[in-house]
């Protein structure tokens, strides 16, 4: 019994670890793609990406008020 109990706990920590991660490394994916959408750009997407909706909307914040606003 107790052994599973520390299994859990590490599964938890281990995802939580993942969760912290992953929103870690969609913010710098947004932050260095962002420069690269130029004015005048058309973006064609498939799907729905979280990391692509982030990069999006820091180019809009980025002083770039011609891009659709998301």
């Amino acid at each position: 019994m107790l052994h599973d109990a520390v299994r859990l706990c590490r599964a938890a920590q281990r995802g939580m670890y993942f969760a912290e991660t992953s929103v870690l490394a969609r913010a710098k994916i947004a932050d260095l793609g962002a420069p690269f959408i130029r004015a005048g750009a058309r973006v064609l997407t498939h799907g729905h990406s979280r990391v692509v909706l982030a990069l999006l909307r820091r180019a809009v914040a980025q002083a770039r008020p011609h891009l659709l606003s998301l």
